[in-house]
C-alpha cells in the first residue's frame, strides 16, 4: 500500500466524518463506506482494522469523538464516531 494512497485514504474518511455532522457515523458505516471506495479507486490493502487504526489514533489526538450507544434489540453496543473542529483543520 503506496503512502499517497493512505493519505487519500484518510482524506475519504475524514471528508465522511465531516459530513456526518453531529450526530456522527457508525464505525461499521465508516468501515463500509471505505469499502466502497477501495472498489472505486482500485486500492488494495485498506481493511477494516486499518479504519479502526486511524480512528483510535485520531481519538488519541482529539481529532474525533467516540461514543457507544446501546441500542434496545442489540447485545453488543454501536461504535459511533464524530469529528472534532480539530479534524476540519488538521489531518
Amino acid at each position: 500500500m503506496s503512502s499517497k494512497n493512505f493519505v487519500d485514504f484518510k482524506l475519504r474518511m475524514r471528508e465522511k466524518l465531516i459530513a456526518s455532522g453531529l450526530e456522527g457515523m457508525s464505525q461499521s458505516d465508516i468501515i463500509a463506506q471505505c469499502r466502497t471506495y477501495n472498489r472505486k479507486t482500485n486500492a488494495e490493502g485498506f481493511t477494516g482494522q486499518d479504519v479502526r487504526n486511524v480512528l483510535y489514533n485520531w481519538r488519541i489526538k482529539g481529532l474525533v469523538q467516540q461514543f457507544k450507544i446501546r441500542k434496545g434489540y442489540a447485545k453488543k453496543p454501536t461504535n459511533i464516531w464524530r469529528a472534532t473542529k480539530s479534524l476540519l483543520a488538521d489531518i
